[in-house]
C-alpha cells in the first residue's frame, strides 16, 4: 500500500517500503480498538525495477516493541532519502494509544 521510493546510492538498489496489513483490517478499526494489525514491508531491485525481492518484513528490526503502543501506522508521503553517513530515511505517521479506557466491537 503506497510504497515510499528510496534509492541507496552505494548498493545501487533500489527499496520500495510499505505497509501490509492482516486480512481486510481498515486503519479505522485499528485506531477504534487500539489493535495493530500492521506490518513494515520492503522490497529491492538492483536493476531498475525490471524485478525485485521478495517482500520483507521489517516491523520488529526497524520499529520494535514500540509498535505494540501505535493503533496503526503508515509510510509516506513522498518518497525517503539517504543521509551522508548512509543511513535511510523513510516518512512514516502514527496513531499511538495513550490509554484504553474501554472497549466494544467494531464491526
Amino acid at each position: 500500500m503506497n510504497p515510499c521510493p528510496v534509492y541507496e546510492k552505494n548498493s545501487k538498489r533500489l527499496f520500495l517500503f510499505f505497509i501490509c496489513v492482516l486480512g481486510n483490517t481498515t486503519e479505522m478499526k485499528q485506531i477504534l480498538t487500539g489493535k495493530n494489525k500492521t506490518r513494515l514491508c520492503c522490497v529491492s531491485s538492483s536493476n531498475d525495477g525490471q524485478t525485485w525481492s521478495n517482500a520483507t518484513d521489517l516491523t520488529e528490526s526497524v520499529i520494535g516493541e514500540a509498535v505494540h503502543k501505535w493503533a496503526t501506522f503508515g509510510v509516506g508521503p513522498g518518497h525517503g532519502v539517504q543521509l551522508e553517513n548512509n543511513r535511510l530515511i523513510i516518512p512514516a505517521y502514527t496513531y499511538y494509544i495513550p490509554y484504553r479506557c474501554c472497549s466494544f466491537p467494531v464491526p
